[in-house]
């Protein structure tokens, strides 16, 4: 019975030894890891200050190009580190493989909500109401017609027996609808470098940023379809697609908003102006709480978080004291900053990491074709709003000008109007 006890107590601290060994190893590999991103960080960074004036690269591009080169050097130095890739999650583990490694869920739930935060609290309310019913036609209108070219495309291509597989039409719509989904932060960010023309900004961020909730909507219910064999439902679909696309888009509108004024009630009624640190710590959970409860309840979590930073700005900022304002603006720019700059040099420390660089299996022919129809889809949802938006815009000019002029000379209003102007440029001077 002794003996037995005693090994008990030898295994139970042979497992403690090794549990703590395990740590231990664990701990330094994420040193290592933290050390050598954050070092390339600071190197981006010093980097995109000495450019910044020359205006060679802008500082998305800068970064990109360093964690290239760092992905680079490590896939020199470890050449066989992709060899037993067969789980991400348990490469990660492993400094050298986590360097090489972007993790999505990281992405979505860490790194992306500031950024969408940051951008709906500094919008410009004026321009984001007058190009409300543009940004509107582009995100529904517009996204649902490069879904449809692209599986089109995509349709046509395996019919004419272009690919070595066979998808059903419902699994290409649901892989259209998943590559429609627009990401605006690196537009955004060599927008914001650039100084592009604030109207046309507004145009690109509200439609990349409203259109993941009718990606998101168009995917489950495809994606619903495919499972079901394209049998279930099927006469009922696009007026089920209808009632889940308003129910989920007008809750996410509203969860922010909503989100935005309960922030507001509860600095007004804490008081917490008497402790700055607790009032600005508070007020920073904002970026973060409504993105989680909107994936909680199956809504969109860019839009709600989006029109939280809106609410935030008209209505929470108003119960902070003068000095928790300014700085609150001020972090929020510099969290957003840093978010970004971590994605772009992550995006390039992938580029190594990526699996098909040591496998022949990669469909490259399908991609390729892919790439193809991406670009006629997005074609086909710009140009056709934009001429639709152009088309309104000279209607509505013309019979303003003709209640103005009475109807006496029809082609007066035509040389005042000088033909239909672009949305840009005749919103520019509304």
């Amino acid at each position: 019975m002794r003996d037995l006890e005693q090994m008990q107590d030898a295994s139970s601290n042979s497992y403690g030894s090794s549990s703590q060994i395990d740590m231990d190893g664990t701990a330094k590999e994420m040193s290592v890891y933290f050390v050598v991103f954050f070092l390339l960080l600071a190197l981006s960074i010093i980097l995109s200050n000495a450019l910044h004036n020359k205006q060679w690269l802008p500082e998305a591009a800068i970064l990109i190009l360093v964690g290239a080169l760092g992905s680079c050097i490590i896939y020199l130095f470890q050449p066989n580190v992709l060899d037993d890739a067969s789980d991400p999650e348990q490469d990660a583990q492993n400094a050298v493989d986590g360097l090489l490694y972007f993790a999505p869920n990281f992405f979505f739930t860490v790194l992306l909500p500031p950024i969408i935060f940051n951008s709906g609290y500094h919008v410009n309310g004026r321009l984001w109401v007058r190009y409300f019913d543009a940004i509107l036609l582009y995100s529904l209108l517009g996204t649902a017609a490069s879904i449809c070219a692209i599986a089109g495309i995509l349709y046509a291509i395996v019919q004419a027996g272009l690919v070595n597989f066979q998808p059903t039409t419902w699994e290409l719509l649901a892989f259209a609808s998943l590559i429609t989904s627009t990401d605006p932060v690196s537009t955004l960010a060599v927008f914001r470098e650039k100084k592009v023309d604030c109207h046309v900004f507004y145009l690109v961020f509200g439609e990349s940023v409203l259109n993941d909730g009718v990606c998101i909507v168009l995917f489950d219910a495809f994606s619903h379809m495919v499972r079901a064999g394209g049998h279930e439902g099927d006469g009922n679909v696009f007026l089920e697609l209808l009632v889940e696309f308003v129910i989920k888009f007008a809750g996410s509108y509203l969860l922010g908003f909503a989100s935005g004024m309960i922030s507001a009630l509860i600095l007004k009624y804490t008081n917490l102006r008497r402790h700055r640190m607790l009032e600005l710590s508070f007020y920073l959970l904002v970026m973060y709480w409504p993105f989680f409860v909107a994936e909680a309840v199956g809504l969109s979590s860019i839009v709600t978080i989006l029109f939280t930073g809106i609410s935030a700005r008209h209505y929470a900022s108003k119960n902070l004291s003068a000095e928790s304002d300014e700085h609150s603006k001020l972090v929020f720019k510099v969290i957003s900053h840093v978010c970004e700059a971590i994605i772009f040099l992550q995006v390039g420390l992938s580029l190594f990491g990526l699996q098909f660089l040591n496998r022949g299996n990669f469909p490259w022919r399908f991609t390729a074709w892919t790439f193809l129809a991406c670009l006629i889809g997005r074609g086909c949802s710009i140009f056709p709003m934009t001429a639709l938006i152009n088309l309104r815009l000279y209607l509505r000019r013309r019979l303003d000008c003709r209640a103005i002029c009475g109807y006496a000379n029809p082609d007066a209003c035509d040389e005042e109007e000088g033909g239909i102007e672009s949305y840009y440029a005749a919103m520019a001077d509304a």
